[in-house]
C-alpha cells in the first residue's frame, strides 16, 4: 500500500530520506528531481516534486550533496566527488574490504574504473579511524593480501570521458557514437560491459545490424551519447552471448570436442586440484603418467593453455589440436635455430 502522507509519520519520512539518498550518484553522474520522484514512486512513496525539492535542500545541510542545471531549469543532483562521508554509512567490515581492494586489486583494474572508488576508499579510511579503537582492523588490513594467479600484464589506460559516457549511455538506455584509434566513427548499441583479466570490453551491435561484437574500451578514443534510444537485438541475453564463446575466439564453432591429453604425475595433481570443467576425468596409466579427458569448445585460448605446458603433456585428441601444437613447436624451433 502506498504511503500517502510522507510528512505525517517521522519514521516514513526517515525511510524516504534513506531511499532518496541511495539513488543519488557520485559526480560526474547525476539524477534529476523527476527521476528521483519516479524511483520513490517505485517504492510506494507518493510525493510531489515540491516535497522532494524541499527534502533535498534539507539533506544538503547534512550530506555533501550538490546540484547543477540540466535541460532548462531542471536541477540534477549528485554527491560531490572525493567526499569521505558519502551515503550510505559504512561499517568496519565493509571499510576493511574496500581498503583491501584498494591495495590488492588496483594493479589489475583500469585506472579510470578504479578512480570511481576513490571517495569510498576515503570513507573507508575515515570509518576505520573513527570506529576502531583496538587496532584489530588495521592488523587485518596489513595481514591479508590477494596475489594474482600467474603472470599479469598492466591494464591499458581508458579515456576518462569514454568510461563515463558508456556508463551513462547504458544507464539511460541510449545509443553511442564512438571513434576508434583508426579514426573510424560508428553508432552502436551498448549492451554490456565485461571484465576479462585486466581488460574491459564493451559488448555491442552496430546500428542497423544484429551481430554482436566486442570492443576493448582502451581502443575507443571518443564516445558520445546519442539522443536515440538503444535498440536491443531480439532475444539478446548477455550471459547466453558470453556462454556461446564470444570472447574465447572459437576456432571450430559447434559441439564441444572430446579432448584426451597424457600428462605426468605433477600435472595430473595440478588438474585434480584445478579442474578444466565438470566433464574432466583422470585415469592413472601403467607408466606413471595419467590420461586426462574432458569435453570443451576448441578455442585459441585453450590451445595456448595446452601449448604452455610444453613437453610435460601430449595431446592425443582432437587430431586438429595435436597437429596445431606440432606445427607451433616446429615454428618455435625454427625461430631459435640461429642461437644453437
Amino acid at each position: 500500500m502506498a504511503k500517502k502522507d510522507p510528512n505525517g509519520n517521522p519514521r516514513d519520512t526517515a525511510i524516504r530520506y534513506i531511499s532518496m539518498l541511495s539513488y543519488i550518484p557520485m559526480e560526474p553522474s547525476d539524477i534529476s528531481t523527476a527521476e528521483l520522484k519516479k524511483r520513490l514512486e517505485g517504492e510506494n512513496f507518493l510525493v510531489d516534486m515540491r516535497t522532494i525539492q524541499r527534502d533535498l535542500e534539507r539533506l544538503c545541510d547534512k550530506f555533501p550533496l550538490d546540484n547543477r542545471h540540466g535541460h532548462g531549469r531542471e536541477l540534477r543532483w549528485f554527491f560531490r566527488k572525493g567526499t569521505a562521508n558519502q551515503w550510505p554509512a559504512m561499517n568496519t567490515d565493509t571499510a576493511l574490504t574496500l581498503l583491501m581492494a584498494e591495495k590488492n586489486l588496483k594493479p589489475i583494474i583500469p585506472k579510470q574504473a578504479f578512480n570511481s572508488l576513490a571517495s569510498l576508499v576515503n570513507q573507508a579510511k575515515e570509518t576505520l579511524k573513527v570506529q576502531d579503537k583496538s587496532g584489530s582492523k588495521k592488523i587485518w588490513s596489513d595481514s591479508v593480501r590477494i596475489v594474482p594467479k600467474g603472470f599479469s600484464l598492466q591494464p591499458a589506460d581508458i579515456q576518462p570521458d569514454v568510461m563515463t559516457n558508456i556508463f551513462d549511455a547504458m544507464g539511460k538506455h541510449r545509443q553511442l557514437r564512438i571513434t576508434n584509434k583508426t579514426g573510424m566513427e560508428s553508432v552502436i548499441n551498448p549492451l554490456g560491459l565485461v571484465m576479462r583479466g585486466s581488460m574491459l570490453y564493451l559488448v555491442s551491435n552496430y546500428h542497423g545490424y544484429d551481430d554482436i561484437r566486442i570492443t576493448a574500451l582502451h581502443r575507443i578514443v571518443t564516445a558520445n551519447i546519442e539522443m536515440s534510444d538503444l535498440v536491443t537485438p531480439k532475444g539478446f541475453n548477455l550471459d547466453d552471448t558470453l556462454n556461446s564463446g564470444l570472447m574465447s575466439w572459437r576456432l571450430d564453432p559447434g559441439k564441444p570436442k572430446n579432448f584426451e591429453i597424457e600428462v605426468n604425475a605433477g600435472i595430473a595433481l595440478y588438474l585434480e586440484e584445478n579442474r578444466v570443467n565438470p566433464t574432466q576425468t583422470i585415469k592413472k596409466l601403467d607408466d606413471g603418467n595419467s590420461l586426462v579427458k574432458f569435453a570443451s569448445e576448441d578455442t585459441l585460448e585453450l590451445r595456448q593453455w595446452l601449448l604452455g605446458f610444453g613437453a610435460e603433456i601430449v595431446v592425443n585428441k582432437p587430431a586438429a589440436v595435436r597437429k596445431w601444437i606440432i606445427e607451433m613447436g616446429k615454428e618455435i624451433v625454427e625461430q631459435y635455430k640461429e642461437y644453437d
